[in-house]
């Protein structure tokens, strides 16, 4: 009788770590994915606040201050020359994040 328990103890006992095993693999896959899913991300975030911040400074611009202090007549060339410039700074930005989060991915490569 006792030998028969120790049987089934023991032909349980792999299956349960298998599930561990799969288990830490899934969460290991999960931590990866949610990895990406926020350089992602924070990649859209800059890209959306470097145009609209170049949106509203060209707007400011020519509405205090070419409108207030000059008395031009605003005509909407300086927002889309910031908006422009805001997407060539929000393309400077994400490169440099890229290229941080590669070197940061090599260093860890190499530790392991």
């Amino acid at each position: 009788m006792n030998k028969q328990i120790n049987e089934e103890n023991n032909n349980t006992a792999p299956s349960s770590n298998n599930t561990a095993a799969s288990r830490e693999k899934k969460i290991k896959e999960l931590g990866e994915i949610l990895k990406l899913t926020s350089v992602v991300s924070n990649i859209g975030f800059t890209m959306i606040a470097c145009i609209i911040v170049g949106f509203f400074a060209g707007l400011g611009i020519e509405n205090f201050i070419l409108k207030k202090y000059f008395g031009i007549k605003p005509n909407s060339i300086f927002v889309i020359i910031f908006t422009i410039f805001g997407v060539i700074a929000g393309f400077v930005n994400v490169y440099k994040f890229i290229q941080k989060k590669i070197l940061n991915f090599k260093i860890e490569e190499k530790d392991e």
